[in-house]
């Protein structure tokens, strides 16, 4: 599935501890890529742009367009949803009902911003949970502990 993400949409909508706008986007980039990093998914995340010309940069696995000065982030999703040969492969994340309406009409899924925020905290937890019990002690502690709990019982 290729996630299309509305990148202001989805940036104000995330309570930012600095008022910096470029440090709220970077915060919002490290997110997603600690989420989705090992995952089977194509992210691109869409800001609009100030200059002449559309900027594409790559963050770990992470597509990030600015879209030009003359042309909205919206308007870039929509351009490539309509044009593409399989809509229905893609996911648009945004609360713009208007963009979502639209999309929708090609073919592609929506995905508002706050369900998309509970699913990746969802995810999130699982990736934290399935580390944690991915633990396994060395040969050498398990031997340690042994000893340990065979001396207290002689003890006791």
């Amino acid at each position: 599935m290729h996630y299309i993400i509305d990148g202001y949409n989805l940036t104000f909508n995330i309570p930012n501890k600095s008022g910096v706008l470029e440090d709220n986007r970077r915060e919002v980039l490290n997110g997603l890529k600690t989420v989705f990093s090992g995952s089977e998914c194509d992210l691109t995340i869409v800001f609009d742009g100030k200059g002449p010309d559309i900027s594409f940069e790559s963050f770990h696995l992470i597509q990030v367009i600015f879209t030009p000065g003359k042309m909205s982030a919206d308007d870039y999703i929509l351009e490539v949803v309509s044009v593409s040969l399989h809509p229905s492969r893609i996911t648009v994340v945004s609360s713009d009902k208007n963009l979502n309406r639209q999309c929708k009409y090609y073919g592609a899924n929506i995905l508002p911003i706050k369900e998309f925020l509970r699913w990746i905290k969802k995810k999130s937890f699982k990736k934290h949970k399935q580390t944690n019990f991915d633990f396994q002690d060395s040969k050498q502690n398990i031997e340690r502990l042994n000893e340990i709990f065979e001396k207290r019982l002689k003890e006791s």
